[in-house]
């Protein structure tokens, strides 16, 4: 039990026995004053509750899309970047997308010549962690990415074909899975069917 809820039950309780008490009048007051307590922290708690369970129930979720981060850095003047791929981030979250971004593990030695940990990147990039993925040493990015997506059923944004993995993932040859794109004159152009 939370610690709200237990605390509007006792006020609750409280409020009741103090009403319920036939003494002076000045516990009935008493009663009355917790009673108006209890309402006030139950419509409070009672609204956040209602609210969080509607928001559920209705609420729009953002479709995920994968993001190749080590091919879209790679954008702007193919010169790895992180502002290229904050450029192709916002497009995707101003259409409504929330973005998942997978890196190889030499992201750091690319950007910053050091290497550099999912936390560091989700941190520059302003996203949750959750959402920044950096491969293992010595892994390809490419195969995590696409299982993932795939599991997901989301797109994925990149120039990559992928031609190694299209024997291991089929549906990479389905229409509209794969979103290429590129910056041009400062603009995200993505090439979505």
């Amino acid at each position: 039990m939370s610690r709200s809820v237990a605390v509007l039950l006792i006020l609750s309780f409280a409020a009741a026995v103090a009403l319920a008490y036939p003494g002076p009048p000045v516990l009935r007051f008493l009663g009355w004053g917790l009673g108006l307590v209890a309402a006030a922290v139950g419509s409070g708690l009672a609204g956040r509750l209602i609210g969080r369970g509607l928001r559920r129930l209705f609420g729009r979720r953002r479709p995920v899309i994968v993001v190749d981060g080590s091919n879209v850095m790679h954008w702007q003047d193919d010169v790895p970047t992180l502002g290229a791929v904050e450029m192709v981030l916002a497009e995707l979250s101003a259409r409504g997308f929330a973005p998942h971004v997978f890196f190889d593990a030499n992201v750091g030695y690319k950007l910053v010549g050091r290497h550099v940990e999912a936390a560091d990147l989700a941190r520059a990039l302003a996203l949750p962690r959750s959402r920044i993925f950096v491969a293992p040493s010595r892994t390809p990015a490419d195969p995590l990415l696409i299982a993932h997506a795939l599991r997901i059923q989301a797109r994925i944004v990149s120039n990559d074909r992928f031609r190694d993995w299209r024997e291991d993932f089929p549906a990479l040859g389905d229409k509209g899975v794969l979103v290429p794109g590129r910056l041009q004159a400062g603009r995200v152009e993505l090439r979505m069917e």
